[in-house]
């Protein structure tokens, strides 16, 4: 959200200004955690930061990626987990920035689910 309401990020529909905005997305660099940020204007893609492949191979390596706005995407790329989130940028644009997750982050979530469905079992049978 916070690149997506820069005023670099409203320069979308500018490809001279395509520069300032891979500039805004270096500046979030630590913030990325080893992520990757990408902006698209009416649909396209127009630039992108530390992407790890390139568009074409990426928008067939995620699925719904090209058409994912305003909902959370968790995928595996090269053997790393990414959650993956837009923010709007006027009325025809969005950045989209992927940061990778902790490692083991699924088989610890699945063990949460575990334990809370045996937890929902016990209670369910002892009431």
């Amino acid at each position: 959200m916070s690149i997506a309401a820069n005023p670099e990020a409203l320069k979308l529909t500018d490809p001279a200004s395509f520069g300032s905005l891979i500039e805004e997305f270096r500046e979030h660099e630590l913030t990325l955690q080893g992520g990757f940020a990408l902006a698209f204007y009416k649909g396209q893609i127009e630039a992108s930061y530390g992407a790890p492949l390139p568009w074409g191979e990426l928008r067939t390596a995620i699925p719904g990626l090209a058409a994912m706005q305003n909902k959370p995407l968790q995928f595996t790329l090269n053997n790393r987990e990414y959650m993956l989130g837009t923010a709007p940028v006027e009325e025809l644009g969005h950045v989209a920035v992927a940061m990778p997750l902790p490692e083991k982050y699924s088989d610890a979530l699945h063990q949460l689910e575990q334990s809370e469905r045996a937890t929902r079992s016990c209670g369910a049978t002892t009431s």
